[in-house]
This record gives C-alpha cells, structure tokens and sequence, in this order.
C-alpha cells in the first residue's frame, strides 16, 4: 500500500494525476470517447492543491488549437499556421496552438519534432522559421507588410 499523503507539494500533484489517469483514462477514453489531460495545478505545500483537467471530443481541437484558429491573423500571419513544421535553431518545429497574451511575450506553442516536447515561441521566432522553411509563402516579418491600402494609395 502506498503511503498517504501528508502536504499537497509539486511530486504529490504528479503522483495525484498518475493516480487519477489510471482510474479514468479507459471509462472516460473508450466509453464516453473523451480526450482529458492535465493542464496545470496549484499548491500550497501544506493542505491544499488544485489540479486543472482539459477535457476534449476524441479528435477535436484542445483550448490552445481553438485559440490558434481564431486568432493567428492577429499576428499579422498570412495564412493558419497549425500544422506547419519549420526550421529554426538546428531544429524540426510544428507549430500547434496558442496562448494569447503571454506575459513573456511567447504566445505560439511548438513541437519539437524530434524530441516531441513542447516549447513556447514569439510571433517573431515563428515568422522566422515559416519564411525559412517556404520564403515564397511567409514572408520574414509579415508586420511590416504593406497594406492594400498604402499600395493603391501610392499609385
């Protein structure tokens, strides 16, 4: 028997969501046809602690693909950028959602291919890595493009 939990401290909360993954993951997977994992948790290192759980349809958009989608023309992109793979820093990207106003300013979120893990990107670093990867379809600072406006403007 494993021991009982005395404080709510960060390996608790790992050991908490191992538990509970074991317990749902075949009811709410195979039967309800759900998608869930843990997206973040708090504690107090004494008797509290919070865990926070994204549920998803079985092949639907997680929060952050949702966001992407409605949102990548914000950043002055040219077309959605979900699912594309990139080059950037001697390594393989695919950029896969979005956290709108980041504190840090690293609002994309990318895959590292070859690893699979997750990392957080700037609008800039992304651009970049597009236009590396097909110059004729992103270009290098999609901000500074002018506008139809200033083009018919100018003539």
């Amino acid at each position: 028997m494993t021991d009982k939990v005395k404080t709510i401290t960060k390996s608790e909360l790992t050991r908490i969501e191992e538990v509970i993954s074991n317990l749902i993951t075949e009811t709410l997977e195979s039967d309800l046809g759900i998608e869930f994992r843990f997206n973040g948790g708090q504690y107090s290192n004494d008797s509290t602690g919070n865990l926070k759980i994204e549920l998803t349809v079985k092949g639907g958009l997680t929060q952050e693909e949702l966001l992407l989608e409605n949102s990548w023309s914000r950043f002055g992109l040219v077309a959605n950028p979900r699912g594309c793979e990139m080059f950037l820093s001697g390594r393989n990207w695919v950029v896969i959602g979005l956290v709108p106003r980041a504190r840090n300013g690293k609002d994309f979120i990318v895959e590292n291919m070859d690893s699979g893990e997750h990392f957080r990107m700037t609008a800039e670093q992304v651009c970049m890595g597009l236009h590396n990867q097909d110059p004729n379809t992103w270009p290098a600072k999609p901000w500074e493009k002018v506008s139809p406006l200033q083009e018919t403007k100018g003539e």
